[in-house]
């Protein structure tokens, strides 16, 4: 799983754009990781992080 991984990550470093795709794509992962890890007490704040990390997913794929 973990070579199959490597392969598709060294595919899209190699096709155009594949940079850029390969640090949006590990920014939102590690955007999305500091959602799940905060505690859902303020309900306000993790919707604002979620619409943000929202955004960023969809910028960085146009």
């Amino acid at each position: 799983m973990l070579f199959a991984h490597l392969l598709t990550t060294v595919a899209k470093l190699l096709g155009p754009g594949g940079t850029k795709a390969v640090l949006a794509e590990n920014l939102i992962l590690k955007q999305q990781l500091l959602i799940v890890r905060r505690s859902h007490t303020n309900e306000e704040a993790r919707h604002e992080e979620e619409f943000s990390a929202s955004r960023a997913a969809t910028k960085s794929f146009r």
